[in-house]
């Protein structure tokens, strides 16, 4: 169910599942996947749909030409995610408004996890968003 706690490889086989059905219909769609870590729980569909904004107004808006990548890594404050596109961006004071689903995802995490996010996004550059969940919570989350 939505907000149920599952393993980041359980979510991360959903996002892979949601971008080969997109590669299917857009062959311009260039997808990379680099975790060094795995290791770590996060809400369900917590990730996935951050990926389906990225493909559907980043990639889609640009011509359905563009990249896509996940990455993960451990930092000293916790698991850090990354939602990287080099889509067509967009003005992120938007997101103060609060009432976006990008928005509403962020402040989700924000809650649920603990988690410190950023977004950063240039006009026809591309998005990166950055989650970083505090390694003491998500330890506490598996049990």
């Amino acid at each position: 169910s939505e907000g149920e706690v599952i393993s980041f490889e359980e979510e991360l086989e959903h996002i892979i599942a949601y971008l080969q059905l997109q590669r299917t219909r857009n062959q311009n769609l260039e997808v990379a996947i680099e975790c060094k870590t795995k290791e770590f729980h996060i809400p369900r569909h917590s990730l996935e749909p951050l990926v389906e904004n990225a493909v559907k107004h980043g990639i889609a808006q640009n011509g359905n030409t563009g990249n896509v990548a996940i990455r993960t890594y451990n930092r000293a404050d916790g698991y850090a995610i990354q939602i990287i596109d080099d889509g067509v961006g967009f003005d992120v004071n938007i997101l103060k408004r609060g009432n976006t689903s990008l928005a509403k995802k962020l402040a989700q995490l924000e809650k649920v996890c603990g988690a410190k996010t950023e977004v950063i996004s240039k006009p026809n550059k591309g998005t990166v968003i950055t989650i970083v969940l505090p390694m003491l919570e998500n330890d506490l989350l598996e049990e």
